[in-house]
């Protein structure tokens, strides 16, 4: 962890609480991880996570199961420690014109630089 950084400590039952009442995506982005780490840290502590198309399914008004936590198996960790995203780690607020202007520096070609040539 980064020292003086904001964390917090989660069990096994809140973690699966969390990872179930919210897409990974935006509940990475409340953490200083990805979605991909967050899913990597939800399998060492042997907690289901959401398939793919569950929040659509949802959202559409499917009914949608919910599998039950299982229980903790051989070393497996029961809480893990994870860094709270700071304001300016944040790249939700990112300025459109900022983010275009790092990717061609890059080398990504953006929408704009692919029209002009």
């Amino acid at each position: 962890m980064k020292p003086g950084g904001k964390s917090v400590n989660l069990g096994r039952e809140e973690l699966y609480e969390l990872v179930w009442s919210e897409p990974m995506v935006r509940l990475a982005k409340r953490f200083a991880l990805t979605d991909v780490a967050l899913a990597k840290t939800c399998k060492r502590m042997g907690i289901p996570v959401p398939p793919r198309g569950y929040w659509r399914r949802k959202e559409t008004g499917y009914r949608v199961g919910r599998p039950a936590l299982p229980s903790l198996k051989p070393g497996m960790t029961r809480q893990v420690e994870l860094r709270l995203r700071e304001a300016a780690e944040s790249t939700v607020d990112m300025d459109p014109e900022v983010g275009a202007q790092r990717l061609s520096r890059r080398g990504h070609r953006t929408a704009s630089s692919s029209l002009s040539g």
